[in-house]
């Protein structure tokens, strides 16, 4: 199966090229383990043949659309959040996804637009990342995402 090719971009003078290379060398080493994962364990394609991720210094984390993320991230974390943000990226831009959508606002009717997603993300980050990474993402949670995180293993 293909997937889309994942291209960095650089555009601020302020983050260096070491900076920049240190993010991108941490993602091609899972690189071709987490795509076709997160491919299998959402049950949909990526419809981009290639996706853009422009490393940024002026937000905390990242954000799927435009697709950016922030260069003071750490190590630790820059797997677990490029495909965290990946994944609201195959829901987005996935039209399969209005299915499950409609089924999770049903049953979480109670929960925000914010919880509701993030319970289908965390769901399916569950089952990407190895459990190390995913019990770290669930210590780094606060405010909805851990609310997502606490309702994901609840229902597990």
């Amino acid at each position: 199966m293909n997937y889309p090719r994942i291209k960095f971009i650089n555009t601020n003078p302020n983050i260096t090229s070491e900076n920049f290379q240190r993010i991108v060398s941490i993602w091609r080493k899972q690189e071709d383990y987490i795509m076709p994962k997160i491919v299998k364990e959402s049950g949909l394609t990526f419809s981009e043949k290639e996706i853009v991720i422009e490393i940024v210094d002026n937000i905390k984390g990242g954000t799927s659309n435009p697709f950016r993320i922030s260069s003071k991230i750490p190590n630790d974390k820059v797997i677990n959040l490029i495909t965290h943000e990946l994944i609201h990226r195959i829901l987005t831009f996935n039209t399969e996804w209005k299915t499950h959508n409609d089924f999770i606002r049903g049953k979480y009717i109670d929960e925000s637009n914010l919880v509701r997603i993030h319970i289908v993300v965390n769901t399916i980050l569950k089952d990407v990342l190895p459990p190390e990474k995913v019990q770290k993402d669930i210590a780094w949670a606060t405010g909805h995402y851990k609310r997502a995180w606490n309702l994901v293993n609840d229902t597990m």
